[in-house]
């Protein structure tokens, strides 16, 4: 069973399609896998900018809480265009798009990353029953129609911005920084 970001949301719409009590569970698990693939994606796409611990976060909301620490605009989505300019500092008139990256929020990763957990596991003595399976079936249809976008991205993530370098003062470890976040 493949766990990519595409697999992982084809099993879902599958699942999503019988609506069964027991299809839908596994559908909230197969999109948490889905928003899994696309977080460590863009993780590897910084690995040479941010410590090893952050790579080995688990779960998506802290890893990328802990990459917004290193990029601070690891959670926004763009456009990526180039043009010739026609001298230099004049703004080129024609731009050809080369991709675009549609960014996973951090508030938007943590509700419903949060939210599909809830459904995976047995409710506890006392706390409120599992929600009827048509409203279920309502919440993971607005949570695949979420992922499309970051589904249909050109661009994986990176950074364009700058980077500085220095030693740590303390341990005089090398430390890989972007300079807005220093």
């Amino acid at each position: 069973m493949s766990l990519d970001k595409h697999s992982c949301m084809t099993r879902a719409k599958a699942l999503l399609s019988a609506p069964t009590a027991e299809n839908l569970r596994y559908a909230a698990l197969e999109l948490r896998l889905c928003m899994e693939a696309i977080t460590y994606e863009k993780l590897r796409s910084f690995a040479e900018r941010i410590p090893e611990s952050v790579l080995r976060t688990w779960q998506p909301p802290q890893a990328v809480k802990a990459l917004l620490e290193f990029e601070p605009d690891a959670d926004r989505s763009y456009t990526l265009s180039f043009g010739a300019e026609e001298a230099y500092g004049v703004p080129p008139k024609v731009m050809q798009v080369m991709g675009t990256h549609n960014a996973l929020p951090l508030s938007w990763l943590r509700k419903y990353y949060n939210k599909l957990g809830r459904f995976l596991h047995s409710p506890s003595p006392g706390s409120r029953q599992s929600p009827p399976p048509e409203d279920l079936a309502g919440e993971l249809m607005k949570i695949v129609a979420d992922l499309e976008a970051p589904l249909a991205s050109t661009i994986t993530g990176g950074t364009f911005g700058e980077v500085c370098t220095f030693s740590c003062a303390r341990c005089e470890s090398i430390v890989v920084k972007n300079a807005a976040a220093v």
